[in-house]
């Protein structure tokens, strides 16, 4: 190779060992650097609490995740038949329950499922082929939202405690106790819904630790709510005097109110289960029914404004002047009030007889209320229900909250909502879209008697 291009090679060589050794130099003084801000007290504070908000996500996450449904538990088939308790359909009766952590393993939660009725033996016998009437039918987990929830950040006073749900299949409120099945279409069906109430009650005692309950809270929705005022009591004595016990009825305070025909729509189709299921032989409150001097007034035990005055254990009503059930189902409204004119003075009458009807709880001196003048039927299993702060600045959550904890109940555990108009409040969702998606459901059965 001549000379001079091996010069102008090591000149090269020369120059690229030059240009490694400044950037060698450059990494090391970088690298100091590196350490010394990384040492900084600043750095490492920041790290941590980087780290500790990353942990504390995925712990959250972790908790709201874990046993986030109630699994569905069918009692054994000789269990039923001890008792002669059946859905509908004949099929033993069943309950989902997510159990508590360690620390609540006492407490417990326990509702009762709700979802209308059944009026007569056709009803019944459609009734019976679905969910409604048979644990055969519905799925094995359910989502578990709202009082039953066990995200703390939605449930923060029971996330933690047992939560049951028992499931509703005898469409009479969990009242029935009819002591022979009823064939049709030659299918035997069993009207037992207070067998079966009892019967989850003691197999809940017997299997999954009820019986060493230090505090229950008892409540239901829509027709589970109509049966907490029915059994509250009943079920209350269950339970050694010692145990906290508390009532929650939600959308459960159905009135018996004329609808825009004038007509006793909702007093005739539950006359008709009563009848229908024998609730008379069931366990309504005693002390109502010995109110009633002539036996053929104790039906009215069965509705909650002429029961209520008996309870004795502790409820808390959580419901609305405009109860969208009763709205469409009791008074008869079949369209928006804001396309419905003349509907708005029904609407004004059914919220002014509500009201009277329910002035009793406002006098009470153990129960809580919170009624909104929201279009819901039911807000306690639903979280966004349950944490939505409609008026007074609380939630029917914080509401409950304060009633349930308080050492002394006071005025301020029973709150009603603005009664100017319909639409007073303007945290309720009065729109047309939020009607038509609640009344979409409400279309698709009517029990309107003529």
């Amino acid at each position: 190779m001549a000379p001079h291009i091996r010069a102008v090679e090591e000149g090269y060589v020369k120059l690229d060992r030059n240009k490694n050794a400044a950037k060698s130099l450059r990494n090391k003084k970088m690298k100091f650097k590196c350490r010394r801000c990384f040492c900084s007290p600043y750095t490492m504070a920041t790290a941590i609490i980087v780290c500790w908000v990353i942990w504390f996500v995925l712990w959250i996450y972790a908790i709201s995740d874990v046993e986030k449904h109630g699994e569905l538990v069918t009692l054994p088939m000789e269990v039923a038949n001890r008792r002669g308790a059946f859905c509908l359909d004949g099929s033993p009766p069943g309950y989902y329950i997510r159990k508590a952590g360690e620390e609540d393993e006492k407490s417990w939660v326990i509702i009762l499922e709700g979802g209308d009725w059944c009026w007569n033996v056709t009803d019944c016998y459609e009734r019976s082929l679905t969910t409604l009437g048979s644990t055969t039918y519905g799925p094995d987990k359910v989502d578990f939202n709202g009082i039953l929830s066990n995200d703390r950040l939605v449930n923060p006073d029971f996330y933690n405690w047992n939560a049951v749900l028992i499931k509703y299949c005898d469409g009479g409120s969990f009242s029935g106790n009819l002591s022979f099945p009823v064939n049709y279409k030659n299918k035997n069906l069993y009207l037992r819904g207070i067998r079966i109430l009892d019967t989850v009650m003691k197999h809940l005692k017997d299997t999954e630790g009820l019986d060493s309950a230090t505090r229950v809270i008892f409540g239901g929705a829509s027709s589970g709510g109509l049966a907490v005022f029915a059994h509250s009591d009943h079920v209350r004595n269950m339970f050694d005097p010692s145990v906290k016990f508390h009532a929650l009825a939600d959308g459960g305070f159905l009135p018996m109110i004329r609808n825009t025909s004038n007509y006793q729509n909702f007093m005739v189709s539950l006359q008709r289960v009563y009848n229908l299921h024998q609730v008379l032989t069931g366990s309504l409150n005693k002390a109502c029914l010995a109110s009633k001097v002539q036996s053929e007034a104790q039906w009215q035990c069965f509705f909650p404004e002429f029961v209520y005055p008996h309870i004795k254990s502790k409820i808390f009503i959580l419901d609305s002047m405009h109860n969208s059930w009763s709205l469409w189902y009791i008074l008869n409204t079949r369209c928006h009030p804001s396309k419905c004119k003349a509907e708005q003075s029904n609407i004004n009458r059914y919220q002014s007889e509500f009201i009277n009807l329910i002035s009793p709880v406002q006098a009470s001196k153990k129960d809580g209320m919170y009624v909104t003048s929201c279009f819901v039927e039911d807000q306690s299993q639903c979280d966004h229900k349950w944490n939505q702060a409609v008026f007074n600045d609380q939630s029917p959550q914080e509401a409950f909250h304060d009633w349930y904890f308080a050492a002394n109940v006071n005025p301020h555990a029973r709150q009603i909502d603005c009664q100017d108009k319909y639409d007073c409040n303007a945290q309720c969702d009065w729109s047309n879209y939020a009607y038509d998606k609640i009344t979409r459901e409400y279309k698709k059965k009517d029990f309107f008697v003529v």
